[in-house]
């Protein structure tokens, strides 16, 4: 069954190689030093050593792989075949033991629990239903295990394309936005394609609802930066600090640390 989820398949499996070659995933520092997690997200997981993490929608691995080479045991999920495919081949050629798994993170049904699930950065926007997606993580998380979850804050989705004004609304009646002539967000000269995604502008009280009607119980910080420099008009926060600023101080990001 074709669902507006797996619509945006195509889109990712195009994506994946232009991110590979792209100068914002740096692949080639990557795989001489094999850590892309920000150090927010290194402060909220915390000691990796020996524990099993699901890491969910994990495109083509990076993210993951570093969790691994900090001392985890890592299952990745993602939907596109083409990001699972690139992933399991940088886990080989880096010699980084990996497990990935190809699926709708909304239909996942793993016979296992895990110490961390993690989740991170662009990711809620392609789900249709928060509610289902807070019972998957329900269903894969141990006992006294965390939900770490980092996240653009979604008051960035009613800015319009130059972030100088409102240009969607924030309430919602839950339905797919559409948005045509879509270009990656890596701004790569590689990308010469012209794509349509389907995307969900899930407000904050999606998420709030949906992880606490799952009994999911969590501390929600925001912060005023991002961790990525993927929006127009933002400003370094000071030389080589990795964060960015709008000149006024909105909301950027979100985490969760969650637990039942």
């Amino acid at each position: 069954m074709t669902t507006v989820n797996t619509k945006n398949i195509h889109v990712w499996n195009a994506w994946v190689p232009i991110h590979v070659r792209s100068d914002f995933y740096a692949m080639d520092e990557f795989k001489k030093n094999p850590d892309s997690l920000k150090a927010l997200d290194k402060q909220l997981l915390g000691d990796l050593q020996g524990k099993e993490v699901l890491h969910l929608q994990c495109h083509f691995g990076q993210d993951t792989l570093s969790l691994a080479h900090a001392g985890a045991h890592v299952t990745r999920v993602d939907y596109s075949p083409e990001a699972i495919k690139t992933a399991t081949a940088l886990a080989a050629e880096l010699n980084i033991p990996a497990k990935f798994v190809c699926q709708d993170v909304l239909e996942l049904q793993l016979d296992q629990k895990f110490d961390i699930i993690y989740t991170s950065y662009g990711v809620i926007n392609w789900l249709s239903d928060l509610n289902q997606w807070a019972q998957v993580i329900r269903r894969h998380l141990k006992d006294g295990g965390h939900l770490v979850m980092v996240e653009f804050h979604p008051f960035l989705n009613v800015l319009d394309d130059e972030f100088n004004s409102i240009g969607y609304d924030y309430c919602n009646q839950g339905d797919a936005v559409t948005f045509s002539d879509q270009k990656s967000y890596v701004n790569s000269p590689d990308d010469h394609g012209s794509y349509t995604t389907y995307e969900y502008l899930h407000p904050l009280s999606d998420v709030i609802n949906a992880l606490t009607n799952a009994g999911i119980t969590f501390e929600m910080t925001e912060y005023p930066y991002s961790n990525y420099n993927c929006f127009p008009n933002l400003y370094e926060v000071s030389e080589g600090s990795g964060t960015y600023r709008h000149r006024f101080s909105i909301p950027m990001m979100f985490s969760i640390v969650g637990q039942l």
